[in-house]
């Protein structure tokens, strides 16, 4: 009797870790329902002029002084600047090599850069639009990305402060990059 006791208790403990098990991940994959995309927007002020600014933001070579875990940008097609361009970025991330294409899809010289980006894990958009004001230029980006399944678009919903905070990094250093010279 108290064996049979033992093996009810055992099965209730079972059946209760797996229905709090199966609400974890039916609650993980509700986040991809109600949150399918990670947008956002950041603004910011660059001391510099609106033409220094934008022929920066085409310098393919500055982009590793700014971008955290850059380790290579490799010129698919095209030419910095130009709708069509392709390039294909390499990542380390924890020891992992993450590669994301991206492609300019629209371009007008110091008013906006749009530019779309592809990985295994994600698609997009991403866009830099500049406006003069005085000797500076104001700089808004604008992010539109969702993840290619169910699990990526939850992971990148939990990950969205991390995502635009190191957004925010790069371009505080771009910034810096820019204002230094």
């Amino acid at each position: 009797m108290v064996a049979d006791n033992k093996i009810d208790m055992l099965k209730k403990l079972l059946i209760g870790l797996g229905l709090i098990l199966g609400a974890c991940i039916v609650s993980f994959l509700l986040i991809a329902w109600f949150m399918p995309r990670l947008d956002y927007k950041l603004s910011f002020t660059i001391h510099k002029p609106i033409d220094q600014v934008f022929v920066a933001f085409l310098d393919i070579d500055l982009m590793k002084d700014y971008m955290a875990n850059l380790k290579s940008i490799e010129m698919l097609h095209g030419k910095p600047g130009e709708v069509g361009t392709k390039f294909r970025l390499t990542f380390e991330e924890n020891g992992d090599h993450v590669f994301v294409e991206e492609e300019i899809i629209a371009v007008e010289p110091n008013k906006y850069l749009k530019f779309s980006m592809d990985n295994k894990v994600l698609e997009g958009f991403g866009e830099f639009k500049l406006a003069a004001k005085d000797s500076t230029t104001s700089v808004t980006y604008i992010n539109n990305v969702r993840g290619k399944n169910i699990f990526w678009k939850s992971i990148l919903a939990l990950a969205r402060s991390t995502i635009i905070e190191r957004t925010q990094n790069d371009f505080d250093r771009f910034k810096a990059i820019i204002e230094k010279n």
